[in-house]
């Protein structure tokens, strides 16, 4: 039996499942941040497009080098090692980015509402 084959099965199927279920989350609720910092909403939206496109791109491209690295598997053992590892790798990642994302809107509305609160003299 090839656990290979079976594993990457598994893989792909999560990987899918996070890819889809985890963009609808990030584009709707990320919308809302956006419109924190974002005035414009024609600029706001399309800004929260692009980060979903580099999202599922990152997402696909990482899932793919991570299948590429995959050792040979001989046991049912080692299928639910490897998958775990490359699932939970995957998941990291994905979850770093989102906190690095996250803080920067943070920073971004901190300067915005600065600039915003300086006053202004006029003589």
């Amino acid at each position: 039996m090839n656990f290979n084959i079976i594993g990457y099965i598994v893989y792909i199927a999560v990987i899918f499942y996070i890819t889809v279920f985890i963009r609808k989350k990030f584009h709707s609720h990320g919308r809302v941040f956006l419109h924190e910092i974002l005035i414009d909403h024609s600029v706001c939206e399309a800004v929260n497009n692009i980060l979903l496109i580099a999202y599922c791109l990152l997402n696909i491209g990482n899932a793919i080098i991570m299948i590429k690295t995959w050792p040979q598997i001989e046991t049912t053992g080692e299928l639910i090692e490897v998958t775990s590892i490359n699932l939970g790798q995957i998941i990291l990642l994905l979850a770093i980015i989102h906190f690095v994302n996250i803080t920067l809107l943070l920073l971004g509305r901190k300067r915005i509402n600065k600039l915003s609160l300086k006053p202004s003299y006029h003589g």
